[in-house]
């Protein structure tokens, strides 16, 4: 979390619109508890491995703890960011074979985008929040509206 907020802070207002796609994978601990340690790791390196297809290299990817994923896009076009989410929602509900243990998972994900990169977390933590109430697989975007809902 810190490197996340460490990179915010250092972005440039100036060079163009950001956004930040928070994903959370839905279903990991049944995973870890089920199949144990090893295929939680083989499950993160998969997610790991859908997130580096949709990022190009302006873009940034960290892991925040167990099962919490972020990209922050610079110079984010909100079609590109948009399509990420859903490509990536649709990778990762399609079940993993890991050495015949059939592992069914998934990601929400919230997205925030703003000029002002010192509001990004916040607000895609939220869109999160929104996202995982939703159900398994869903995807919100930030907004004033949904914020004053809450």
């Amino acid at each position: 979390m810190d490197e996340v907020l460490a990179r915010l802070e250092t972005a440039d207002e100036a060079s163009g619109d950001y956004a930040l796609l928070y994903a959370d994978l839905d279903r990991f601990k049944v995973i870890n508890d089920t199949f144990g340690h090893e295929a939680g790791d083989q499950v993160l390196q998969h997610v790991a491995d859908c997130l580096r297809a949709l990022v190009r290299a302006e873009d940034a990817i960290f892991r925040l703890g167990g099962d919490e994923f972020i990209i922050m896009f610079g110079n984010a076009n909100r079609e590109r960011v948009l399509a990420a989410a859903r490509a990536l929602i649709d990778r990762l509900s399609k079940p993993l074979n890991l050495d015949g243990a059939i592992c069914d998972f998934g990601a929400s994900v919230g997205i925030s985008f703003s000029r002002d990169p010192s509001e990004l977390l916040k607000q895609a933590d939220e869109a999160l929040y929104s996202a995982k109430n939703g159900g398994r697989g869903q995807l919100a975007v930030y907004s004033e509206d949904s914020r004053r809902r809450r």
